[in-house]
């Protein structure tokens, strides 16, 4: 419990030195804060959709900006792949090197044939496609999305998994909640 919150703190100092603009830190000098760009300029400047959600680390509750509110997940729901198969093996110390390895490929080099094997181990355990997708919404319900459904079919050459439709409230959601160690165990979470 202790542990938890000393994480929890150490990430939300963490994320606030990350999200402050430059020269917003203790001590700035704010008077001519409007010169601060906001991010509907920077969305301006891009010729496109963008869009973030900001939060506190841990709390399911963010703030969204920008015309952009969600989206195919393609390499973000290989977290969640990543959450169901490690909770499937009881946690870090039950995973075989194989999928120790595979897990690392997926998460830090975003490889997607590393994320295609673990989502087939998936498939194996439960039943075929539809199986592995229930079971990777799992780690989404514990973190409070209540919406999201991993999708089955695929496009092309792409995964299915990859097509799901995943809001950035909800993405926000269950990183946070990821970061915080409460998804799937903090084991678990601090090994991805």
């Amino acid at each position: 419990e202790q542990e938890l919150r000393r994480r929890k703190a150490a990430a939300a100092r963490r994320a606030k030195r990350a999200a402050a603009p430059a020269g917003t830190g203790a001590g700035a000098d704010l008077s001519h804060a409007s010169a601060v760009p906001t991010f509907a300029h920077l969305e301006a400047g891009l010729g496109g959709q963008a869009g973030l959600t900001t939060g506190r680390v841990g709390d399911p509750e963010s703030r969204p900006s920008g015309s952009l509110a969600g989206g195919s997940a393609w390499s973000t729901i290989k977290l969640a792949i990543a959450a169901q198969v490690l909770s499937e093996a009881g946690g870090p110390t039950g995973l075989d090197r194989a999928d120790d390895d595979l897990i690392r490929k997926a998460l830090t080099a975003s490889d997607n044939a590393a994320a295609a094997a673990l989502f087939e181990k998936l498939s194996a355990a439960h039943g075929g496609v539809e199986g592995a997708a229930a079971a990777v919404e799992q780690p989404l319900r514990a973190a409070g999305d209540r919406a999201t459904a991993v999708s089955t079919q695929g496009r092309g050459e792409f995964s299915p998994y990859g097509q799901t439709e995943w809001s950035l409230v909800d993405q926000h959601r269950f990183v946070s909640r990821l970061v915080a160690g409460c998804v799937p165990d903090s084991a678990s979470a601090e090994h991805i």
